[in-house]
């Protein structure tokens, strides 16, 4: 998160993993907040695509990009890997 977000704009933000081609379980429908300094953890996704929403994301701030296990991807789907040990998914915003 940039230095110039704002203090009371990161209690609003919110992350969001939202299932393609699948009815969802209802946690991991529930947004999770970010902390201070701009991480999230989600309790529960199945493997498979989903879409990363952010939620309270205000002008003129924008999700910048998106990168999964090291790898940045093209748009905001991650297709989360069944095999790995560890998801770790980082969002730039901007």
């Amino acid at each position: 998160m940039p230095e110039s977000f704002p203090q009371d704009q990161r209690a609003d933000l919110k992350v969001l993993l939202w299932p393609i081609g699948r009815m969802p379980f209802f946690d991991e429908v529930t947004p999770v907040s970010v902390d201070e300094r701009g991480n999230f953890t989600v309790p529960t996704s199945q493997p498979g695509e989903n879409e990363i929403r952010l939620q309270g994301l205000k002008q003129p701030y924008y999700l910048k990009q998106v990168s999964y296990n090291g790898s940045q991807l093209p748009g905001t789907i991650v297709t989360l890997d069944p095999y790995a040990p560890n998801h770790h998914i980082e969002i730039t915003v901007s």
